[in-house]
């Protein structure tokens, strides 16, 4: 089998769809890639870590049956993305099982900030509907 090209980053239009969840915004290709990219920087800087290395790391992606699906602050993945290692390496070290979804991982409910009901509503259930595709037992927000 073919060793992958590690600068190779393929990605499916509903990948890291952002726009799903808040309705009006969306990421363009562009930004979809660098998000990618860095989540894959993450999970190798994390198991390559010289103080506290994870052999072996990798971020779970629409793992089914997992007992936590974890929704994401969407201000972590290019702002503050050391939030993000800190819960993995709290899973990492407990050997949580977990998950993140491929779509609509968005955890902030910008409708319930703003007082826009409909779109609270419809952020919730996509988060609901993600556990329960994924057969996840528990939903762990970021607030």
């Amino acid at each position: 089998m073919p060793t992958p090209d590690p600068n190779r980053v393929l990605i499916f239009d509903t990948t890291l769809r952002d726009g799903e969840q808040s309705p009006g915004c969306s990421m363009t290709q562009p930004e979809k890639l660098r998000l990618a990219r860095a989540l894959a920087e993450l999970g190798v800087e994390m198991e390559n870590d010289e103080e506290q290395p994870t052999p072996g790391f990798y971020v779970p992606v629409d793992k089914e049956g997992a007992n936590i699906i974890v929704t994401i602050n969407s201000k972590e993945p290019f702002g503050e993305p050391d939030d993000m290692k800190f819960w993995w390496k709290i899973f990492y070290a407990a050997k949580e099982d977990w998950t993140v979804s491929s779509t609509n991982w968005e955890g902030v409910n910008w409708g319930l900030f703003s007082g826009d009901d409909p779109s609270w509503k419809e952020q919730v259930g996509r988060v609901i509907e993600n556990a329960r595709r994924l057969k996840c037992k528990t939903i762990l927000y970021p607030e």
